[in-house]
């Protein structure tokens, strides 16, 4: 099981932070250790997270080491793997966001 704290995303299993407040907002579900479920992202802050690191698709599975094919379900609302969740988040956390991005990427939905 993960939870938050102070903004953050902690696995339950090493007590370990996941990703800060931006990143804890792409679930809407936390993962359950050892119970096989898919995890819904929401979308468009994942493709604000990708944009204001100047990322497209392509690059933001590359960072995350998953298929392309995968980031277009997750964005196409199919549920991802919390395998699949972490690697977002870790690609996400490790790389920061590009310095005056944030200000001007429209962060409403299409």
């Amino acid at each position: 099981m993960s939870w938050r704290q102070n903004g953050k995303l902690y696995n339950a299993s090493n007590g370990s932070e996941v990703a800060n407040d931006e990143l804890g907002r792409l679930c809407c579900a936390a993962a359950v250790e050892g119970v096989s479920f898919m995890i819904r992202i929401q979308a468009e802050e994942l493709r604000y997270q990708a944009a204001v690191r100047g990322w497209d698709q392509r690059s933001l599975a590359r960072a995350a080491g998953i298929s392309e094919g995968t980031i277009s379900r997750a964005l196409a609302g199919s549920g991802v793997r919390p395998s699949t969740l972490l690697r977002l988040a870790r690609a996400l956390h490790k790389q920061p966001a590009v310095s005056g991005l944030e200000a001007v990427i429209d962060r409403s939905p299409h």
